[in-house]
């Protein structure tokens, strides 16, 4: 379950994160936005310290892990009551080490998905940038003309159109 959560985490924040990059070079960005990332290096810098976060959690997870399965096998040729007893006391020195090191992790990659979350929706309402366009030149363009040497009359084409007219009756 706790690994299923944390791949959860890693892909929301993936797909997030994703999001974020397009939109930084696309987007005005004002000012007083409130954002945490600004720039695609600044963006590349949380993914580093959302990923050490990540590392931290999944280490201290293994650690856990570990460390009940070395009791097990320590404890596997003795009584009933000393391999309960032994594992229990494991899994309570074990999950506490784990937690500490663990929850602090967890914390610092759940509030860079937040963040994320955060900048890639009001980076999603601001408008998208527009380069300003060069200024007209004062003299104007040369007129296009028609290069055809078939000329149709007014006359002409309102008898095509009562043709069409007829013909679709």
């Amino acid at each position: 379950m706790a690994t299923t959560g944390l791949l959860g985490l890693a892909e929301s924040y993936q797909r997030t994160a994703r999001r974020i990059g397009p939109l930084l070079g696309h987007k005005a960005l004002d000012e007083d936005l409130q954002l945490f990332v600004r720039s695609h290096g600044e963006l590349q810098s949380q993914n580093r310290h959302f990923w050490q976060a990540y590392r931290s959690v999944g280490l201290a997870l293994a650690f856990f892990l570990a460390g009940i399965l070395g009791i097990s096998i320590l404890l596997g040729k003795s009584s009933f009551f000393l391999y309960m007893a032994g594992l229990s006391a494991g899994i309570a020195v074990l999950g506490v080490a784990g937690a500490i090191w663990g929850l602090q992790g967890l914390r610092a990659a759940r509030q860079c998905q937040k963040k994320a979350e955060k900048d890639a929706d009001l980076l999603d309402a601001q408008p998208d940038y527009s380069e300003e366009e060069p200024p007209h030149s004062t003299t104007a363009p040369a007129k296009i003309r028609s290069t055809s040497s078939r000329k149709r009359t007014s006359s002409h084409i309102r008898a095509l159109d009562r043709r069409r007219l007829a013909s679709n009756r």
